[in-house]
């Protein structure tokens, strides 16, 4: 695997990708966490693999991170394409705190918790930044960041407004757009309604 765990521990703008535990009695490709605190922060977990054969889609037995005992919390991450031997996606397994984070097949007990895929750029070069499409941009909770104020290649942290998830920060420019009430009408009726967009370089309105 690719970390071993014990007793208090940070991880904060990493990347895991492409662990692999052989034996197949054994689970977490990426973090195997034996006991203490661990508090996880913007990382990506992505292509580890687990060789544990369990035909089940419903549960998940660790196969990026393992929880074996302590406590784990885990937020403004990604965990994606991590599987296990029958190449079943495997994330991570129970009893973890996980909160603003992007689990492949959900996380139940988990707090906003993003399901969709993240939009890597090039997952299968090992290339997790994320394209401008990506649905973990601003999607983090700034306040878990605590003094993180750049990401994984050194760039802001926070590039608009809102912390991206993930070990790499979205740094292209993008619009947001916001609309007034729609009033209700009939189908098939005319109307206009303004538009305003923001970015990070201008503001823009146009009426239709």
């Amino acid at each position: 695997g690719g970390l071993y765990s014990s007793g208090p521990a940070k991880i904060r703008n990493a990347i895991s990708s492409r662990n692999t535990v052989s034996h197949k009695s054994y689970y977490g490709a990426a973090v195997f966490h034996a006991s203490g605190a661990l508090v996880i922060t913007n990382s990506t977990f992505s292509n580890n693999k687990i060789n544990y054969i369990n035909a089940s889609v419903t549960l998940s037995y660790g196969g990026a991170l393992y929880r074996n005992s302590g406590t784990a919390e885990i937020n403004n991450s990604i965990f994606w394409g991590n599987i296990r031997g029958n190449n079943i996606p495997d994330q991570l397994n129970a009893n973890v705190k996980l909160s603003n984070s992007l689990v492949q097949g959900d996380y139940k007990t988990g707090i906003t918790v993003v399901t969709a895929d993240p939009q890597f750029k090039d997952a299968a070069a090992d290339s997790l930044t994320l394209a401008t499409c990506s649905p973990a941009i601003n999607m983090g909770d700034n306040s878990k960041l605590a003094g993180l104020t750049a990401d994984f290649n050194g760039l802001p942290r926070v590039f608009n407004e809102v912390a991206d998830l993930g070990a790499f920060e979205n740094q292209e420019n993008r619009l947001s757009i916001t609309t007034a009430t729609l009033a209700g009408s009939n189908r098939g009726q005319v109307y206009e309604q303004q538009l305003s967009a923001a970015g990070n370089v201008e503001k823009r309105t146009a009426a239709r």
